[in-house]
């Protein structure tokens, strides 16, 4: 558990270090949805647990995340012609 605590704090001061940077071409907002990806992974199957759930749970995970991509794919261009 303190291993994952660690590197979510090294991974936070990763994403401020790299707001500072200036990489250029819109890469700091790739680095910073990278580390929160990443982020978000330790979270979902560390500290809920997902890693030792059985498989019910992950597709239960899966298709909540699916829900929560879907309604922005479906929205792309309904407001287009306002």
């Amino acid at each position: 558990m303190v291993i994952q605590v660690d590197t979510g704090v090294l991974l936070t001061a990763l994403t401020t270090a790299i707001a500072f940077v200036d990489l250029g071409g819109g890469w700091n907002n790739v680095a910073a949805l990278t580390i929160a990806i990443v982020k978000a992974l330790l979270v979902i199957l560390y500290f809920m647990h997902l890693r030792a759930s059985d498989r019910f749970t992950w597709v239960l995970a899966g298709r909540g995340i699916f829900l929560a991509l879907d309604p922005p794919r479906r929205n792309v261009g309904r407001f287009a012609d306002a």
